[in-house]
């Protein structure tokens, strides 16, 4: 008897259409710093736009290889397999940890020589490694934030990766809007408020995403791949 997984029995547009939504919301984060920045200071929103290319190297580098392993474990999954794909899980979200924390570092130290190479001006070349510095930690937040959604798109419940995302969307921009604008008696903090907006809301992404892996999915993760 052939062993059908809940994804295969969701279809392709079950599965896309969060997906889709999950897709647009992270993918209009950097649009919203670039646009908020532009109100404030041209310079800081010059270095945000010249930089976003590189993080989403950063996070592609990241999701080929979140992609490559759990396509491997829903292969496994849907052929019924539940122990070898738990083990494939275990075996990509270490990999991909370490590879964030490796990125992380490596952004933090060439951030002067990526500004450099790209012929900023004075002031858009410190703005470019201030936010460099601070937001490079997404490497490490999205590492987990991109395990954790796989594993519910591997079980087939990418509708709770949108709602993860729909929080993560609404908390930056009421970070990134209070970054730059200020309120409740707080000063606006500019270029590295929005930097750290980002960061936060991404963990508050990946929190909610782990809720929804603990209390949706039963995992029990073996160490033989």
């Amino acid at each position: 008897m052939q062993h059908t997984s809940t994804a295969q029995s969701k279809g392709l547009w079950g599965m896309s259409r969060p997906l889709l939504v999950e897709q647009g919301l992270q993918l209009s984060v950097p649009l919203l710093d670039t646009f908020f920045l532009s109100r404030v200071n041209d310079s800081a929103a010059a270095a945000v736009g010249a930089l976003t290319p590189v993080l989403f190297f950063g996070v592609n580098i990241l999701w080929v290889t979140v992609f490559s392993g759990s396509s491997v474990a829903g292969q496994r999954l849907g052929a019924g397999s539940r122990e070898k794909a738990l083990a494939t899980i275990a075996t990509y979200a270490s990999w991909i940890l370490c590879l964030g924390v490796v990125l992380a570092a490596i952004l933090y130290a060439i951030a002067p020589w990526i500004c450099s190479i790209m012929q900023l001006d004075t002031a858009t070349r410190a703005y470019g490694i201030e936010y460099m510095r601070i937001i490079c930690l997404l490497m490490v937040v999205w590492a987990f934030k991109l395990v954790l959604q796989s594993i519910l798109n591997i079980f087939g419940l990418p509708q709770w990766n949108m709602v993860a995302n729909i929080i993560f969307f609404i908390c930056n921009l009421a970070g990134t809007a209070f970054a730059v604008y200020g309120g409740f008696g707080f000063e606006p903090t500019g270029l590295a408020g929005v930097a750290w907006a980002n960061i936060i809301a991404s963990c508050i992404g990946a929190l909610v995403c782990g809720y929804f892996v603990l209390t949706r999915v039963a995992l029990g993760l073996s160490k033989k791949a």
